[in-house]
């Protein structure tokens, strides 16, 4: 929450299709980096390769998909929710 205001107000979200499986690392949280794609008349979210300290990642990416701590991994092919950037 900013300023007493829930975080869907501000930050717009998408439902997309993960195009690649994604794995938390072991007692933590994951915010992955996606970039959107259209493919077979739906939205797909592709995991962008890098870390967190690639700059270049984050340029090329288009929001996040979070991997919650109590779920450790979400499969290839889930629908889930893409926090955009902009």
């Amino acid at each position: 929450r900013m300023g007493c205001v829930p975080l869907e107000t501000w930050q717009p979200t998408v439902r997309a299709r993960l195009g690649a499986p994604l794995t938390a690392p072991p007692g933590r949280e994951l915010y992955a980096r996606v970039r959107l794609v259209v493919a077979g008349g739906e939205l797909v979210a592709q995991p962008v390769p890098g870390g967190s300290g690639q700059l270049s990642s984050l340029v090329q990416a288009d929001g996040l998909v979070v991997v919650p701590l109590e779920r450790g991994s979400l499969p290839a092919g889930e629908i889930v929710d893409v926090r955009l950037f902009g």
